[in-house]
């Protein structure tokens, strides 16, 4: 059904969100390069896993591992490049780094759709486990160096747990909606992100720093406006999957 169809996609995205903070501040402590390859290799696994899945359960399952392997991803990413180029550089790089997600976001649905049309969807995985493996390949042989931060810091365990258990709340109230268990589950997940903000506005090392978004203005600011930005473009290709496939018959 449309529910478990969309949670296909949404599964990933949620896992995604719900490890970044916590993974992020795990590499700090453990090593950059550790959590990077591991993610990597999540991900290739995750997208076999999904190209040889015999139903959507199986499926959805295998997307949750391919999202933890992408929230390793992304943690560590963009921290590496932060640490390895000098300052003077760093400007360029993460503008490369950003025009290539951006790029991959905008070809993606166009890729996918040609992919699809000309072979299957498990072609789409099959090729993420080929890209993967060859990256796999290149960190080993390439990327060898750690990079600790925080060797002695302490894990906030507790808002870590609280914070994932918020983002999955609040994700999967929004897809029970109109129904009454989607409101409850909505109140709770609003309920967890009041504890959320108890916890880390009294830990010494929080997982999540509340206090940027009131000393920051400029990131409280861009970062509502890719909220804003994100919801209305993951709406308009969510419903445009259902009207080329049930109305246009694609």
């Amino acid at each position: 059904n449309a529910l478990l169809l969309g949670w296909l996609s949404t599964a990933y995205i949620v896992t995604t969100a719900a490890l970044l903070l916590p993974v992020g501040k795990l590499t700090d402590i453990y090593g950059r390069t550790r959590f990077f390859k591991v993610g990597i290799i999540l991900f290739t696994t995750g997208s076999i896993l999904s190209a040889i899945s015999f139903n959507t359960i199986m499926l959805l399952i295998f997307r949750i591992i391919q999202g933890v392997g992408s929230s390793f991803i992304f943690s560590c990413s963009t921290a590496i490049l932060v640490s390895v180029f000098p300052l003077s550089q760093r400007g360029r790089v993460l503008g490369i780094n950003t025009a290539a997600v951006y790029t991959g976001l905008s070809s993606g649905p166009f890729l996918g759709g040609l992919i699809t049309q000309n072979l299957n969807w498990r072609g789409i995985f099959y090729i993420n486990a080929l890209i993967g493996i060859i990256l796999i390949v290149i960190n080993t042989i390439y990327l060898k160096h750690e990079w600790q931060e925080l060797e002695d810091h302490k894990y906030d365990y507790r808002g870590a747990a609280v914070y994932i258990l918020s983002i999955i709340l609040l994700m999967t109230s929004v897809s029970f909606f109109p129904e009454p268990v989607g409101y409850l589950l909505l109140a709770v997940s609003v309920f967890s992100f009041v504890m959320l903000y108890c916890i880390e506005s009294k830990t010494e090392h929080p997982i999540f720093n509340i206090n940027l978004f009131r000393s920051n203005k400029t990131f409280t600011m861009s970062n509502t406006a890719a909220l804003i930005n994100y919801s209305a473009t993951f709406a308009i290709s969510f419903l445009m999957s259902f009207y080329l496939q049930s109305v246009k018959m694609l």
